[in-house]
């Protein structure tokens, strides 16, 4: 049974990253595909996500709220097992989300040189680690008090004094250090 907005209980409970009401759940019990992949990727469950992607979740469905991948949540938990497999899935790791943000641009906003460098590493060539904040389609977080529309990671590092960020950064094939936001 769904809710109104079309939740099933495993749903609501992943989405809660509630472990013990996932667990209590009967074996077969109804969820959203997207949902799932992206609870397995908040909690850093690789054995899950290869499990969903080989039942053929698409490994680039979004969220309703945020219009957020799962790599999102694998990078705000710091799962770097999880980024890999997602990223060797073909993840969209350029992809952004309502507000603008790419997780690469989320990583260095964080001062995460871990994560950073991971996903350098996993997402290889298909990342683009000169690529800006897009303007937020929700209309909510641009300007000062929220999103640096037009800032790029690189630039983000430099704000917030991450020099662990700035040195993965400025490894990685490609980077532009001149250029323009």
């Amino acid at each position: 049974v769904r809710d109104s907005a079309g939740y099933t209980a495993l749903d609501l409970a992943m989405l809660a990253e509630n472990t013990d009401a996932v667990n209590a759940l009967p074996p077969g019990a109804q969820r959203s595909d997207s949902v799932a992949l992206m609870y397995a990727a908040r909690i850093g469950d690789v054995a899950m996500i290869t499990s969903l992607l080989e039942e053929g979740v698409d490994v680039n469905d979004t969220d309703d709220r945020w219009d957020r991948t799962a790599l999102f949540g694998a990078i705000a938990r710091g799962h770097v097992g999880a980024l890999t497999a997602l990223c060797a899935a073909g993840i969209d790791a350029n992809r952004a989300d309502l507000e603008g943000n790419t997780v690469l641009l989320i990583a260095a906003r964080r001062g995460d040189a871990a994560m950073v460098t991971a996903l350098i590493a996993a997402a290889g060539g298909g990342l683009d680690v000169n690529l800006s904040a897009r303007e937020s389609r929700s209309g909510r977080l641009n300007g000062e008090n929220g999103n640096p529309y037009g800032v790029n990671p690189l630039r983000q590092a430099a704000k917030i004094d991450g020099v662990d960020v700035i040195n993965a950064l400025l490894a990685a094939d490609g980077i532009e250090v001149d250029a323009a936001d």
